[in-house]
């Protein structure tokens, strides 16, 4: 068996954000939540390995030999993907800008808005804009990297958009917005 320390990824200066993080108020705490979920999952898997760490080195050399059970490497892997993930939620964090920090452009559909547009049907969807970190965060939530966002962001309400999905294009018209907090 090898065993091997991992230290904690600090983010580096090359890894701040290029563009500001445009979040809600809503999201920035749901962000912290998931940090102080993943800083508590990190804490029990450390808590697992240290243990595993001591049951080998009282066993002696044959058990040093012997591969790690699938679950430590399991543990050994999710806690690296912890320390990246924390990374990256810390280094976004610090970046932060509230939406509500932002000038608003009223009259066009922006990151941090609420939009509903019609779709080909008539019937009419509700969905807010925001970064891809908070996207996650509720099923009316849309990456600004999606496609229905990409149509239309910087459209007005009134107009009519396409919207080209994986699973085909459809036209949409852009009911209402207003901005979120």
């Amino acid at each position: 068996m090898s065993t091997t320390i991992v230290s904690p990824v600090v983010p580096r200066e090359t890894d701040v954000h290029p563009e500001p993080v445009i979040l809600t108020e809503q999201g920035q705490a749901w962000l912290r939540a998931r940090m102080s979920e993943h800083i508590d999952e990190l804490a029990a898997v450390a808590t697992r390995l240290s243990e595993h760490v001591e049951a080998v080195a009282r066993a002696g050399d044959d058990a040093a030999q012997q591969p790690d059970p699938p679950h430590i490497a399991a543990d050994r892997e999710r806690y690296v993907e912890l320390l990246q993930q924390l990374g990256e939620l810390t280094s976004a964090l610090r970046e932060a800008v509230s939406v509500a920090d932002v000038a608003e452009d009223p009259s066009i559909v922006e990151l941090g808005d609420e939009v509903e547009v019609e779709l080909p049907d008539g019937s009419l969807r509700a969905c807010c804009i925001v970064h891809p970190l908070e996207a996650p965060m509720a099923a009316e939530r849309i990456s600004v990297a999606s496609p229905l966002a990409r149509a239309v962001l910087g459209r007005r309400p009134g107009e009519r958009t396409t919207v080209a999905e994986p699973a085909g294009v459809y036209g949409v018209r852009i009911v209402s917005r207003r901005r979120l907090r």
